[in-house]
């Protein structure tokens, strides 16, 4: 069996032979978005910028999002080089280059132009968040394992493991666990 699967990748699989593959034919700028509904989405995933993969309806990798994985339902990637690998509505946003987001459900991992949050990871959850503040602290190399509603703010080298409503807002922070 073969099937076309986006602009310039093949699915092919060979049951009798117990094989599956993936053959990717585009040049790398041609490379923008793998379509798992063969073009019968219900929101179509999309990729603006290059060099990125989209598997997920509503997906998006953004223009700024070169270089990402992008997967799960209605997930957004807007940030160099990240990846969100399944779950529904979380988003990597600007100046959050290399981050990834497991799964999960509305996590967000978000930047200024002047404050990153690179490098910074969730690893599922519900709510979770990490950022900079009004103030203009930085949340780089920070880690949320899980859990519920939980922050960090302006707090990078910062993590915490789980729970649900723990914040962290001071340099190398840790919650171990939560409520």
């Amino acid at each position: 069996l073969k099937f076309v699967a986006g602009v310039g990748i093949e699915l092919r699989s060979d049951p009798a032979a117990g094989k599956d593959a993936i053959r990717i034919t585009a040049s790398d700028s041609a490379l923008k978005y793998y379509d798992e509904f063969n073009g019968s989405p219900i929101q179509p995933p999309g990729a603006s910028g290059s060099h990125s993969i989209v598997i997920g309806d509503g997906s998006q990798a953004l223009l700024a999002g070169t270089g990402s994985i992008i997967l799960g339902t209605q997930n957004t990637g807007n940030s160099p080089y990240s990846a969100i690998g399944g779950g529904h509505s979380n988003q990597i946003l600007s100046s959050s280059d290399y981050a990834a987001i497991g799964g999960g459900y509305n996590n967000i991992i978000t930047g200024t132009l002047s404050v990153e949050s690179d490098y910074s990871t969730i690893g599922g959850g519900d709510t979770n968040k990490i950022g900079p503040t009004a103030q203009g602290a930085k949340s780089q190399h920070s880690v949320i394992g899980g859990g519920d509603s939980n922050y960090i703010f302006g707090s990078s080298n910062s993590m915490i493991l789980g729970g649900e409503s723990n914040y962290t807002n001071g340099k190398d922070a840790v919650a171990l666990i939560g409520q």
